[in-house]
C-alpha cells in the first residue's frame, strides 16, 4: 500500500491536508520566483512538485513491488509530498537567502550550499528529512533522506562512497 500525503505519517502536522500551491509555498518552492525586493509571482511552480511527487511514489511503488517478488511480503510506503518537493529547493534557496543576508550587510558574497533551511522545522525534524552520513575519509556529512519511508525495509547506508587510491 502507498500513501502520498501531504506530509507524512508522523510529526506535528501528519493532520494537514493541503493541495498544489499551499505545498510548493510551505517547501519554498515558491521563494525561487520573482526577484529579490520584488512581491513574488505565485504559483509558478505548481507544475514542479506534482510530477516529482509522483516520480517518487512510482519509484517506491516499483522498489516494493521488487521486495514483494523477492520474499513475498507486501509492505507499507509513507511517502511526505511536502518532503519530496522541498528537495527540489535544496541548494538555489540557500544560495538565494545566504547571498542576500551577505549582500544586505555589503558583504562581497558567494553560493553557499548547504541544508539548514530544512533541519530546523518541527515537521522536518520528526520525519528525519536531513539525516547524517558518515565516509571513513570525509567524516560526517548532512544530506537529504528519501522522502518515502517504506514499513519492511527501511533506509540504511549499506556502504560508503569510494576511497582514494
Amino acid at each position: 500500500m502507498i500513501s502520498c500525503s501531504a506530509v507524512g505519517f508522523g510529526g506535528p502536522w501528519e493532520d494537514v491536508r493541503t493541495f498544489a500551491p499551499s505545498l510548493t509555498s510551505v517547501s519554498r518552492l515558491e521563494r525561487l520566483t520573482g526577484y529579490v525586493g520584488e512581491r513574488t509571482l505565485e504559483a509558478l511552480t505548481l507544475g514542479q512538485g506534482d510530477p516529482s511527487n509522483a516520480h517518487h511514489g512510482f519509484f517506491a511503488l516499483l522498489a516494493a513491488l521488487a521486495h514483494r517478488a523477492r520474499t513475498g511480503e507486501g509492505q507499507w510506503i509513507d511517502m511526505s509530498q511536502l518532503e519530496a518537493t522541498a528537495g527540489l529547493v535544496g541548494a538555489a534557496l540557500m544560495d538565494l537567502e545566504a547571498t542576500a543576508r551577505c549582500q544586505a550587510h555589503r558583504i562581497a558574497a558567494e553560493p553557499v550550499m548547504g541544508l539548514p533551511a530544512h533541519e530546523g522545522p518541527p515537521q522536518f525534524r520528526a520525519r528525519g528529512a536531513v539525516r547524517t552520513v558518515r565516509h571513513p575519509v570525509i567524516g560526517a556529512f548532512a544530506l537529504y533522506a528519501s522522502p518515502i519511508k517504506v514499513s519492511a525495509t527501511p533506509g540504511q547506508d549499506r556502504a560508503h562512497g569510494p576511497l582514494p587510491r
